[in-house]
């Protein structure tokens, strides 16, 4: 075989691709016969109901993880809480120090870094069902901690343990819905991670603004114990769960495998489809043992990995870099223009619900527009917005000008309405599309671990920005960084809707490029490599 460039790609050695030629087309001749891209999401649907219930069930955790992140800012205002656990404020009154403000907000995402690093082991030995039961035992313990907890030093320990559990919950999530879901409905069970964080944020928002007018200790230790009402429910139901079918068939229980798959839809009225389609997992899992080896964290820095990890890596810290803890000062800006605290919390409420009926909108989206084409656009767009505030609060006579004031907000709320229609919910969707099954867990480990680390630094820096007047001036900074992620989604992020994993595969081991993924045709190697 002549060693042949495709546009846009990488040679494969000559050897290597002679040994994986015949495999690489019959595998993907036979996904081209079971993906069944041809249904509409409501067949999809109707078929594989069962599907998107466990991969909303497995999202619960997730759920927690926003209830936890957006309920800790709420207490610094709580008098009650102030009081149990701030100083004097030199007027009468108690106030959450800067520093301890900080050291709360930074403690979650502390134990996040390590979360997803420590879980890929056990979802791997133990499996994704056993990991969530283990992680919502821990969980339920951990939060005595904050519950009873006699000082603030105590709550941000609890933070940061819990902050581990946490990132359990944010890297199992979506390896689970990828690894269950029918090609049609993978979009949606994997943004469902997304929609979780909102559903979360969503809650933590409501039950803090039925406890916000108690003065005793239960305005603050009711949310606390709200938490505890997760795991349960998890508990609960997750013994009927089935396991995934492509962890079961790299354990070797194939006829577990074959059951998980009933329950998840596999079979018809006109036969079983799951033999083949177990077959067809085993041949790509061999496929990409021959192409990567051992499943380690240093396997995912090696040879066809190292790109998918770097895709894997990028796309989550965009999430950071296009400003998301940024918007997390959302009520702050609302306040600048002019409303009460009241309702400015009342409108940042509102604002949440955007987020969640954009994310419903996205899902078409994906289907029929792609990822990269969505992604490129929410990068460029959150940039626009971002520019635009930035240029609103470097007017002369901003402070003076409640209109210019309330057009920083107004961009507030296009800055989520876009980000959660593009680049929230499709994050999650490329997560679960890019790593290998057999990396997958540890490729996504890295990637949360990365953004956590992206969301510390920013987390930590700005409350002093904002100290030092930068106000929405920041919008600069970041969206000058949306715009550098622009470039790099254009040249790096490749198109996997539509695309199984067995295609993905093939695609990456053959080296093709980003801009090239959409178009080429992988049961027609011999005629893509003779048309150069």
């Amino acid at each position: 075989m002549d060693e042949k460039q495709l546009p846009g790609t990488t040679v494969v050695p000559v050897a290597s691709a002679v040994d994986l030629d015949v495999k690489i087309k019959t595998i993907a001749e036979k996904t081209k016969k079971m993906t069944e891209e041809d249904l509409t999401i409501r067949e999809a649907l109707k078929k594989y109901p069962m599907a998107l219930f466990w991969a909303l069930f497995m999202a619960l955790g997730i759920v927690m993880t926003g209830y936890d992140q957006a309920l800790i800012s709420t207490f610094y205002a709580l008098p009650s809480f102030a009081k149990k656990y701030g100083q004097p404020d030199g007027d009468g009154g108690y106030e959450i120090t800067a520093a301890w403000q900080t050291g709360l907000s930074m403690g979650s995402p502390i134990g996040q870094v390590l979360g997803p690093l420590l879980c890929s082991w056990p979802m791997e030995k133990w499996g994704r069902k056993n990991t969530m039961i283990f992680s919502c035992i821990l969980v339920t313990g951990f939060n005595f901690i904050q519950f009873f907890a006699k000082n603030i030093g105590t709550i941000c320990v609890g933070e940061m343990i819990a902050g581990v559990v946490w990132g359990v919950f944010v890297a199992l999530s979506p390896t689970y819905a990828a690894e269950i879901a029918p090609l049609p409905l993978r979009p949606i069970v994997s943004s469902i991670s997304n929609l979780a964080f909102v559903i979360g944020q969503f809650t933590a928002q409501g039950v803090q603004a039925g406890c916000q007018n108690m003065t005793t200790q239960w305005s603050y230790r009711i949310p606390f114990a709200v938490q505890w009402a997760w795991p349960a429910i998890i508990l609960a139901g997750i013994f009927w769960c089935p396991e995934s079918p492509w962890w079961l068939v790299r354990q070797n229980r194939i006829s577990d495998a074959k059951i998980s798959l009933t329950k998840l839809g596999w079979d018809t009225e006109e036969g079983s489809q799951t033999d083949e389609l177990i077959e067809l997992m085993k041949e790509t899992n061999d496929l990409e043992q021959e192409v990567e080896a051992a499943a380690s964290y240093a396997e995912c820095f090696k040879k066809v990995s190292i790109r998918r990890t770097e895709i894997c890596v990028g796309v989550f810290c965009a999430q950071v870099l296009v400003g998301n803890w940024y918007v997390s000062y959302l009520t702050y800006f609302f306040e600048l223009a002019g409303l009460t605290t009241k309702n400015a919390f009342d409108l940042a409420v509102g604002v949440n619900a955007i987020g969640f009926t954009m994310t419903l909108l996205s899902w078409p989206l994906m289907r029929y527009v792609g990822r990269r084409p969505i992604f490129l656009f929410g990068c460029a767009g959150l940039g626009v917005v971002l520019i635009i505030m930035g240029g609103l609060d470097s007017a002369p006579n901003y402070l003076k000008d409640s209109g210019l004031r309330w057009g920083e907000a107004v961009m507030m709320v296009f800055w989520q309405a876009i980000y959660q229609i593009t680049i929230g919910p499709l994050t999650f969707v490329i997560l679960g599309e890019i790593p290998s099954t057999r990396l997958k867990s540890r490729v996504i480990a890295l990637s949360l671990a990365s953004s956590s680390l992206c969301g510390i630094a920013f987390g930590a820096g700005l409350p002093y920005m904002f100290a030092d007047g930068w106000r929405g001036k920041t919008g600069f900074l970041f969206g000058g960084l949306s715009f550098i992620l622009t470039v790099w989604t254009y040249f790096r992020l490749p198109e996997t809707a539509n695309k199984s994993f067995q295609e993905i595969d093939i695609l990456f081991e053959r080296g093709v490029s980003a801009r090239h993924f959409a178009s080429f045709d992988v049961t027609k190697l011999d005629e893509e490599t003779a048309s150069i």
